[in-house]
Parts: C-alpha cells; structure tokens; sequence
C-alpha cells in the first residue's frame, strides 16, 4: 500500500521552490528489549550532526519502537510532498532482517518476530527505497546492520549481500563510522563513483553510480562540481575505475581540465586492451540476472565452481567461465560471448541428460531393494517388521502404507491398556521427548506401548544428531528457494523428474520435502530434504 501511495503522490507533486530545504531521515536502534544490543547504532548522533552542520532538515530518532519508526517516516513523505527537497538521505542502524526480497528494521519493541507478524514488528525499508529511486542522483540510502539480528519463521537475521533494491537507488552499507566518513566524502562535493572507489574498508557502496556530484551543496543551494577539489576527485575516480568510457567521461566533464592528456593518453593504450574488445562484447549481450543465473548453473553443472549461482560475474564465476574457455578451445579471456553460451547450454543439456539417465538407474535399482525388503518385512504385517521397514525406508514406496498400519496398532494397543497407562502415555505423547520416552519406559518396561517409546527414542536422536546441518540446509534453501517462484520452480521440477511434491503451489509441505529426499537420494545428492545449491543446479540446470 505504501509503494503505491508512494508513486500516487510523486506523480502529482507540482511545482516548488526551487531550493527548497533538503532532509534526512536517521534511526539508530541500539538498546532492544528482546534481542542483543547494537552498539555502533548510538552513533548515528555524529551522522545527524554532519547533516545539520550541511543544512539538511533532520528526522532524528534513537532506540525507536516500530510505530515510532513508522511516524517518522510519514513525517519525511510529508516533507518530501511539501517541500521537495533537493537532497534526500535515509540513514538506519540496527537490527535489520529479511523476508523474501525486503528488508526490514526492527523496532526496539520487536518480539517473536515471524513473516505473519513482521510488519508490527519493524520498519519496511522497500517504501524507503522508492522515496529514493524517485530522485535518482539526489539522493542516498545508507544502512548499517547488526550482524546478530534475531530471526524468525521464514526469516533472514542477516542482510543478504545480493539484496536487489530498486533501479537508480545509491545505496552504502557498512559500519557507523566507516558510513559517516563516506557520507562526508559525498558532502564535500565528491562524486558518487568518488564515494565508492575511496570508501573505507567494510564499507559497500552499490547501485546508481555517476561521475558527477549530485549532492554537495555551495552558499546558493546548488551542486557544485566545477571547483578544483572536485575534479581532483573526479579524476581519481577516473583512474580507479580505469575504463576507456569513464576517462570519455571526464572529458565530457571537464573538457579543459588539468587531466585532459593524461585522459586522452589512457583511451589510447586502452585500446590495445586485449580484454577490452571481449569485455565490450559480453557488455553488448546485455545479459539480465536471469541470464547470468543460467550461465552460472550451466557451468556449475558442468562442475565448473561459480561460488554461487546469484546473478552476479565476480571473481569466481569469472574463474570458472576462464577454466571453460580454456578447456573448450576458446580464447580465455573469462568474457563470454553468444556462440559461447549457446555452446555451453548444449553441454549442459547433455550433461544433464547423463545425470538423469544415472538417477533413473539408480532409482530402479532403490525401487527393486525396497519392494524386496518390503517382501520379507511388510507383507507379514508384524509389528516389528512394519518399523524396521520404515526405519530402513522412511521415504520408501510403502512408508505411508506401514506408517497407517503402525499408527493402528498404536489405536489399538490404547484402547486395550490400563486407564493409568493409557493417560500416562497420553502426557508423554505430548511431551514428545528423549527424556519423556525413557521415563514411560522406567515406569511400565513391559507396558503396551515399549516399541513406539524405542522408535521415537531413536528417531528423536538422530533429528537432535543432525539438527546443525539440517539448519545449514535450511539457510541455504532460503538463499537458494526463498521465494515463491523459486520454490514453484522446484516443485514443477520435482514433479517432471517422478517425485510426486504434492501441489504445486510454493508451499513446501512434508510431502514436498519427501520428494525432494527422494529427488536428492536418485541423484547421490547429500539428503536433507531442503533444496541445496547442488539440488537445484540438478533440477534447473538441464531445462
């Protein structure tokens, strides 16, 4: 609701003053009523105090609650639709966590956070973005997370280093300190590429870039890009960036500045720049996120190591195409080019097509194991029997048949025991634990329900023995399937490859995650029910 009141009003803002006064918004949540302190967000004091000190009109809150939060906020839309300001800054320190793709501050009020709740909980970050992106080149987002948020159901603790934010958003992440020493680079009248190039370290500047500045401010209100200072700053982050388009912009800039040779002198040896005709190749693909992620799990399913499949050409992925070109007779330039990547789909088609072929084997040879062990335990329909299946087979084709058959027992060996044992075991049923198992044991060791105690002693034991990887796997579906269509896309996956997920809805439900066990086991993936980097590599990677 808030994104589209947000496009409503910028769309019918009229005519301003032309200076009108410029405004920040700066929260820092330090002292939490459930959750660690955050002391580098009591700080953000010295922030506000270099934005008075520039002329900015400054929302200013500390250790707010989540509606406290929000009121600020609606204050700054106000003043935005008011006044326009010029210049616009969000500043936020604090525990931040995630949900899907946005983001979200927590109150210092925030308790029992989960994805139902979040939004009584925090403050969205995503509005706040819009504000930003709407006035691209004038204004900034500067966030500063804790790195041991709290979480939740369905939640991050931790801000994703690939989070996407709007298009034209200049956006910096780091530390308090290592912030405000940027954020004074920008304010002395640097460029945006200046801030990024010369930020501190642990300080991340991403987003809408441009070499001239848009922020610094002279005594009548406007940018002033022209003083030597300036160009000095330009000029290195010219030669940071070292690019032939970036030295033809400074001297678009600065067309009778002090580097005017040295500008045109770098065009010319960058033109005999090996590289340059390749990198400028792949540049002309334009390649959305999609595309990149495609490459990525091309080349990891032709077990290339891309260090992540994010959309993003870093160093590994750039390693792992260098390595590809190398071994296919191409020229290793680690730049890729359409023949290229029409190239490596079709090995990546057959390489998946090998890997379906061996699942299939494997499967069958699983399939004929299970139905041969069921022979000799099922079908006698023995008790003991009917668990050693399921103990050997918790996904196997008849678990759901011995688990009715067991849970029948279970109903009947109730109905006939004593009302002292039968509410007894109603207690621990509910307590459901290692402890609660061995005490029903203690107290009736020939009683009517000793084999389901044993069962569920054992069962409860191996979920406690692997509870640290099974929330690794968790972690890393989230990254990896942490989205409706992500997990949509697993689930028609699932189902083209003979595993039966249920509805295909983007709910994971426990007939999903048998699926994906089962998915995982045929291709000698390590099982863990989640959907890891290598499962979906598998599942997408051939289509």
């Amino acid at each position: 609701m808030r994104r589209f009141l947000l496009s409503t009003f910028i769309a019918s803002v009229g005519v301003v003053p032309a200076f009108a006064q410029d405004v920040a918004l700066v929260i820092g949540n330090r002292s939490y009523d459930d959750a660690p302190r955050v002391s580098d967000a009591s700080k953000v004091r010295e922030t506000a105090d270099l934005l008075e000190d520039d002329g900015f009109t400054v929302l200013y809150g500390r250790d707010l609650t989540a509606v406290e939060m929000q009121n600020l906020s609606d204050k700054m839309f106000d003043e935005v639709s008011l006044g326009d300001p010029s210049r616009l800054l969000v500043f936020l320190a604090g525990h931040v966590v995630m949900w899907q793709d946005d983001a979200y501050l927590l109150g210092t009020d925030a308790n029992d956070i989960t994805s139902v709740n979040i939004g009584r909980n925090a403050l969205p970050i995503a509005p706040l973005m819009d504000l930003i992106s709407a006035r691209q080149g004038s204004a900034v987002v500067m966030l500063s997370p804790s790195d041991n948020a709290p979480t939740g159901p369905r939640l991050l603790g931790k801000l994703e280093e690939m989070w996407t934010f709007p298009q034209g958003v200049t956006y910096a992440s780091g530390d308090v300190d290592g912030l405000n020493e940027t954020l004074e680079t920008l304010l002395s009248g640097r460029s945006y590429s200046d801030m990024a190039v010369t930020a501190p370290d642990g300080v991340l500047v991403r987003g809408f870039m441009t070499y001239q500045s848009g922020f610094a401010q002279n005594e009548e209100g406007q940018s002033d890009v022209s003083s030597a200072s300036a160009e000095d700053g330009y000029w290195k982050a010219t030669q940071d960036l070292g690019t032939e388009d970036s030295y033809r912009a400074y001297l678009r800039a600065y067309p009778r500045g002090q580097y005017v040779d040295d500008a045109n002198r770098q065009i010319v040896a960058l033109r005999g720049d090996p590289e340059r005709g390749a990198r400028q190749t792949e540049e002309a693909l334009e390649l959305s996120r999609d595309d990149r992620r495609q490459i990525q799990r091309d080349l990891t399913l032709l077990e290339y190591d891309t260090r992540g499949i994010d959309g993003i050409f870093g160093p590994g992925t750039r390693g792992a195409i260098t390595k590809w070109q190398r071994e296919n007779g191409y020229e290793a330039s680690s730049y890729i080019t359409r023949p290229q990547i029409v190239a490596m789909r079709a090995q990546a088609q057959e390489r998946a097509a090998v890997l379906e072929e061996e699942a299939r084997r494997r499967q069958e040879e699983q399939d004929r194991e299970d139905r041969a062990y069921w022979e000799r335990t099922g079908t006698s329909g023995d008790e003991d029997d009917l668990r050693a299946y399921v103990e050997r087979y918790p996904d196997g084709i008849y678990s759901d048949q011995a688990r009715e058959q067991l849970e029948e027992y279970e109903a009947e060996k109730r109905a006939e025991a004593k009302g002292e044992e039968r509410e007894y075991w109603d207690q621990v049923k509910e307590r459901n634990s290692v402890e609660a198992y061995r005490e029903y044991l203690q107290r009736y060791p020939d009683g009517s329900f000793v084999p389901v105690a044993e069962a569920s002693i054992t069962e409860l034991q191996s979920d406690d023995r692997n509870s640290d990887a099974v929330a690794q796997a968790r972690a890393e579906e989230g990254r990896i399937a942490g989205n409706q269509i992500a997990r949509l896309l697993a689930e028609q996956g699932l189902a083209a490859n003979g595993t039966d997920p249920g509805r295909i809805d983007g709910r994971f439900t426990d007939k999903t995650r048998r699926a994906i066990r089962q998915f995982q086991r045929a291709r000698n993936i390590e099982v863990t029910g989640y959907i890891s980097q290598e499962t979906a590599v598998q599942l997408l990677g051939g289509r």
